[in-house]
Formats: C-alpha cells, structure tokens, sequence
C-alpha cells in the first residue's frame, strides 16, 4: 500500500484499496463471486410480486469474536448511514430503499425507513420502487453490518481498537504508515474457501521503493488496487510475467461547480471543456483512455460528440470564452481555481498540465490546490469550490450507477449532486431509467444533456494495473475497481 487506508468502516470506503479490504474483511446479505452474486450471510431471500419488498434470511454465523451475527446488525447499521452517524462512500445507493430522502432530510423519522429486523434472522427490505440492480446493491460495502463495538463508536465516541469483523479476514494487527496485517477469519462461515493464513500489506509511499522491493522478492504486490496504478517508467523495470492490467468501469473529471460564480455560466464551462487537450494527459498515465462521455465505454450509449483537430478545438474554446466574457467580469474569472487531493504525483503532473494548456489556450491563469485527501473531501463536500477532480468508480454494472450521480432522483427534494447542476428532464430521465422503465434512447438523451450543459468534464477512463508474484493465483478482478483476495492461492513448488 502507498498510503494508510482512509476507512477500515466498509460504509465508508470509498478508494480502491479501501473497498478492497472491505470485501476481505466484511460479508454482506449476498457477495460478488468472481461475478456472480451468491448468498453472503444470508441464506436465501424472497421478493414480493411488484418487485419491492425483500425479505432476507440469515444463515447462523458469527462475528470474528464469536458473537452471532442478526437482522438487527444489518438494519442498526444501515440506519446509520441515514441518520449521518457515519459518512457513507455512495450518494446514490442508499436512495433506492423507501422514504429514504424524507429521512435524510429529517422530514420522516428513522422508524419510517423502509428496513427492518422481523427477528434474529429476518430482514426485510423495502424499496421506492423496484429496483434491477437491488440485489448489487446488499453485496456492496454501503450495506454491510459493522459490530455493535464501531457502531457504538460512532454514538457514544466509546474507543476501539482493531474492529470485529464476519468475512474472510481479521486484523491481526495495524501499524499506522508501517504494516497491515490480516489473518484467516477462524470463524468465518466459508473458512474452507480461504486458503492463505495471513497477508501483509506494507505501507510504502514511494513508488520506486516498491518497485526496488518487488525486483528484490521482497513484496509480493504492487499498483492497482492497493496504490496507484503502475507508472509508465516504473513499468519499464517490471518483467512481463509479472504485470498485469484490466480495465474498470471508472472516469477521472472535472467537478463544475454550478452553484458558484463564474462556472454558472455555459459558455465559459464549454471553453475549459475545448481547450483541455485530454490526450496529452495520457502522458502521465498508464493504460488509460481519452473520456469524452462522463460513462466508460461499455456502459455509455451515446457517441455523437465532434471529432476535432487540437486547432478546432482551441478555436472553440476561444469562440466559447468570448461569449463567456460578455456577462462576466474579469475578476469574476479570476476567481477559477481546481482543488485536488495529494495522492499521487500523476494526478498532481496533470492537473498541472491542465493548468497549462488553459492558459495557453484562453490566455487566463487557473489557480490549483492540492491537500490532503480529507481535507479535500470535506472542502469539495461543503461545495467550497469552482472546479474539483472527480473519480468515479461504478457502485455497480449499470449506466445509472453513473448517470444518478449527477441527478436529481427526488425533484421535489434539493439535489445532491456535488456539481449543483438540477436539469428537469435530464432527472426524468434518470427515473425512467433509474426505476428500470427506460430504454437506450432515454439513456442516449440523458447522455446528450450531459454533453450540452457540461456539468462535469470528463478526462479520461481508467484501466487498473499491477505487478504481482507470478506464484499468486485465483484472484477476482473486479469491474467496479476492487480485488476480492478470498480466495487467493500461493503456488507451491
């Protein structure tokens, strides 16, 4: 690992690496195996005739410290994340359970959400309306159960240690900036399909260092997920037999900030949009891709944007900035700024880049800001920003997974979209498709407003890459960005 991990809550993880020690340490209702969504904690489940009520039937497990695992730990700990006890990774996810808005905007209570703990090892959970990508959804960290010991943590502030855990792995031991250590879950209902006894994660920030390290034999694993995808000069000093890439349903972009002054203004988001030269990016990046739709490309629907020459498009966004300047002043403008987390020295080489191009395009110097990743999440939170990087990762394998993000699915409720951008029929569209009533033409059209009104700048889609011991198999690669090591296996010779 380059870094500490943010959260080790599953609720709450939200970085590849983050999400990928959830799936390692956590197990929800059903679980994503290899692609294919199998019973987690539960043991079956029943869904009602119009497609909206679920009810779940648990196995008879234990958490990592022996306590048995019930419907109430599902429901108190869901509960959490509407009563903002505990920040959840996803702004969209927890909106398909009924009244889930009303309850988040205190307009309901708690009581009126629609999940409930029928007994010990009944759950039913009740939706707005039917949902195809619902059972997705239970085998996602959002709704995995935390102990009673960190649920209380976030009500009483009541300290903990190391968490208790129900899935494949616990944590033997943490060592801030050092080393994370997991052991084999001895309680873990499906222990027999967990083949190696403990992982080390060393916390190495340094790329090189960890390339020096693998060359040497001495870590196993580096790059996607657990750190930053593989660099094209470091990947010059790995074998071929060691590295490997896979593409994920991910985008990099650029947040507008509508609800701020100058980037309200159409015109002036167009010209950034034209005068970003996207390809040059890829020169800090590896095995990535040019992003003209906000959804990668085997989820987009919509492909009816211009191909132009750098000349054409520096053209326009020239044209687009004059129209720009005609309602807005010059300190108006001056007041554009991108802030974007520390977290690699790509990302900063990039929005650097970006920096650059703006002003040798539109002849206007762009302010940039990077912090740490907290700080950066709670300054971009708080919609203290004009422009901000976005990273996107699919919560699931659907387009609405992405197209939700920027709408409105409740339009009688305020959005709470991180761009501000509340565009009518764009939101009944995302309806239609979010409640499974839409088709590939509605799609196409909500695609096309995200092209017209440009509440985001796509920059590119990724493609994860590592490096790993050639005598480690029987890994999942998962399209949503993270590693599932349940059933990781060392070679023997």
């Amino acid at each position: 690992m380059s870094h500490d991990p943010i959260s080790l809550d599953p609720r709450s993880a939200s970085l590849s690496k983050d999400l990928s020690l959830a799936y390692a340490l956590y197990e929800g209702l059903l679980r994503d195996n290899a692609g294919e969504l199998v019973n987690g904690i539960a043991e079956k489940y029943t869904v009602s005739q119009d497609g909206t009520t679920y009810l779940f039937f648990l196995k008879q497990v234990q958490w990592s410290n022996g306590d048995e695992i019930t419907a109430y730990d599902f429901e108190e700990s869901i509960k959490q994340i509407y009563q903002k006890e505990v920040v959840c990774s996803s702004s969209t996810l927890p909106l398909m359970i009924k009244n889930a808005q009303e309850v988040m905007n205190h307009q309901l209570p708690i009581d009126s959400l629609g999940i409930r703990a029928i007994d010990n090892h009944t759950l039913e959970i009740i939706l707005e309306k039917p949902q195809s990508c619902f059972l997705n959804t239970v085998a996602h960290p959002v709704f995995f159960p935390v102990h009673k010991t960190l649920r209380d943590y976030y009500t009483t502030g009541k300290s903990i240690t190391l968490p208790i855990t129900n899935g494949p792995f616990i944590i033997s031991n943490y060592q801030p900036q050092n080393q994370l250590i997991l052991k084999k879950n001895p309680l873990y209902h499906d222990r027999d399909n967990v083949s190696l006894n403990t992982i080390v994660f060393q916390i190495v920030p340094d790329s090189y260092t960890a390339t020096q390290m693998l060359q040497k034999d001495l870590i196993d694993w580096i790059g996607s997920p657990w750190s930053s995808p593989i660099s094209k000069e470091d990947q010059m000093h790995i074998s071929e037999e060691k590295f490997h890439s896979y593409p994920v349903l991910g985008t990099m972009a650029l947040i507008c900030n509508l609800n701020t002054s100058p980037l309200y203004n159409l015109a002036l988001r167009r010209a950034l949009s034209y005068a970003i030269d996207k390809a040059s990016l890829l020169q800090f990046i590896n095995n990535c891709e040019v992003a003209e739709s906000f959804l990668p490309c085997n989820l987009s629907r919509y492909n009816d944007y211009p191909k132009l020459t750098t000349e054409e498009r520096r053209k326009k966004a020239q044209f687009y900035f004059k129209e720009a300047e005609k309602t807005l002043s010059s300190k108006q403008i001056s007041e554009l700024s991108i802030i974007y987390p520390l977290e690699s020295g790509a990302l900063n080489a990039i929005i650097q880049e970006i920096q650059q191009q703006i002003k040798n395009v539109l002849g206007i110097h762009i302010n940039i800001q990077g912090m740490e990743y907290h700080c950066f999440v709670e300054k971009r939170n708080r919609g203290d920003f004009s422009l901000a990087t976005g990273k996107w990762m699919a919560d699931y394998p659907q387009p609405s997974s992405f197209l939700a993000i920027l709408g409105n699915l409740k339009q009688d409720q305020p959005t709470q979209s991180l761009t501000k951008w509340d565009n009518p029929e764009y939101n009944n569209l995302l309806c239609k498709l979010y409640f499974s009533r839409g088709d590939e033409n509605d799609q196409r059209n909500a695609e096309h407003l995200i092209a017209e009104d440009l509440p985001i700048i796509p920059l590119y889609h990724f493609k994860y890459s590592y490096a790993i011991n050639p005598k480690i198999n029987n890994l999942y690669e998962s399209a949503l960005g993270y590693i599932d090591i349940k059933r990781l296996e060392i070679v023997r010779e």
